[in-house]
């Protein structure tokens, strides 16, 4: 994208065992129009966790699919992110430092230098909906539904 910069969320958990695993990304692109990476705006392109590769379709906020990027046209399948695989090594081995939070939501760049650079973690609303729409089950090993809510 010309304007604003494309982020990948990977979400990372840190299972019962203390291991941190990657479970879920995707890419989030934004628009011409826009200044940075918006939820109202952004296409989600899921990307496959063992190769690294972009997944045929993209998705507008609508749940809307479509197979290239409305503004500049490029298609989504076939294309590959850098260092992929040095992401994953990235955040994997950082959640370490935040034990208090099992389940995070990573936004990363690659910049010109194919460098990694960390935006921000999200330890709330890290938008698992959309990784266990389009790639999940990402979590069903962990437990999760045993878990129940006490009211105060």
């Amino acid at each position: 994208m010309p304007n604003p910069v494309s982020t990948l969320r990977i979400t990372s958990v840190i299972e019962n065992s203390g291991k941190v695993s990657c479970r879920a990304v995707y890419l989030r692109v934004g628009r011409t129009e826009d200044t940075h990476v918006k939820s109202s705006t952004a296409i989600k392109v899921p990307i496959d966790l063992i190769t690294g590769r972009l997944c045929e379709k993209g998705y507008f906020p609508n749940w809307h699919s479509i197979n290239y990027h409305p503004d500049t046209k490029v298609e989504f399948a076939g294309r590959e992110i850098p260092e992929f695989n040095k992401c994953i090594e990235y955040i994997i081995k950082t959640p370490q430092s935040i034990p208090f939070c099992r389940s995070v939501g990573w936004d990363l760049i690659i910049d010109e230098n194919e460098e990694i650079q960390f935006i921000e973690w999200n330890g709330d609303h890290n938008d698992i909906k959309f990784t266990e729409a389009t790639q999940g089950p990402c979590f069903a090993d962990m437990g999760w539904e045993k878990l129940w809510r006490v009211e105060v």
